[in-house]
């Protein structure tokens, strides 16, 4: 890692102090030691040196004995500081690549997921449609509901075998009409004219035709 630029300060001191000076640690206030732990060394990659059961825990980068310490000494379930409350206004942790920074926020995202689906109930041992519902509620059931019944009118497509067979069936279905109307033509061209309408005059004049044949 370069050593960072010296920036000249805003006054001089008498007596400044020595620029090997380190901070050394910073202990926090949490409600939760388990909690905490889970972001700084789950998330953070910071190693657990040391813990005191729910009431303490110290966490280090390098094998350092400790450069957070947290503690619910004064603070086990507490809330956080209200408004025009006076204290840390933040820790600033400084990672020697961006590519170390961005496992770390992936960590944290990939954290907050599994919380979130963990606050909605456990959904690995739930079937499809369970998951749908717990995550969607009853509207995903209705739709689910919808497709199920589209789907008993939907039927499925023929077989090109099954459709070669209806297609010949329809073609001698065809051929053999054909024959016979031709047959009809050559037989009596009359036999295929439309039947006159009852009442008709050409009606009338055919029962008159049968009668004459019938005596």
């Amino acid at each position: 890692m370069a050593t960072p630029t010296r920036i000249a300060p805003i006054n001089e001191t008498a007596a400044p102090v020595n620029a090997g000076a380190r901070i050394g640690h910073v202990h926090l206030k949490v409600a939760d030691i388990n909690r905490a732990l889970a972001f700084y060394c789950d998330v953070l990659g910071f190693e657990l040196m040391q813990r005191l059961g729910a009431q303490a825990a110290f966490v280090s980068a390098g094998g350092y004995h400790h450069h957070i310490g947290l503690n619910t000494w004064e603070s086990r379930g507490g809330a956080a500081p209200a408004p025009g409350t006076t204290g840390l206004y933040h820790l600033a942790i400084l990672y020697p690549t961006r590519a170390a920074l961005g496992a770390a926020l992936r960590q944290d995202s990939a954290r907050r997921r599994l919380r979130s689906r963990r606050q909605r109930g456990d959904l690995s041992a739930r079937s499809g449609r369970q998951r749908r519902r717990a995550l969607l509620g009853s509207a995903a059931g209705a739709v689910a509901a919808h497709r199920r019944r589209q789907a008993r009118h939907v039927h499925a497509p023929a077989r090109s075998d099954e459709l070669a067979r209806r297609g010949r069936r329809c073609a001698g279905r065809a051929n053999r009409g054909a024959a016979v109307r031709a047959g009809a033509r050559s037989i009596n061209p009359r036999v295929l004219r439309p039947a006159p309408a009852h009442g008709s005059p050409a009606h009338a004049r055919r029962r008159q035709a049968r009668r004459r044949a019938s005596r």
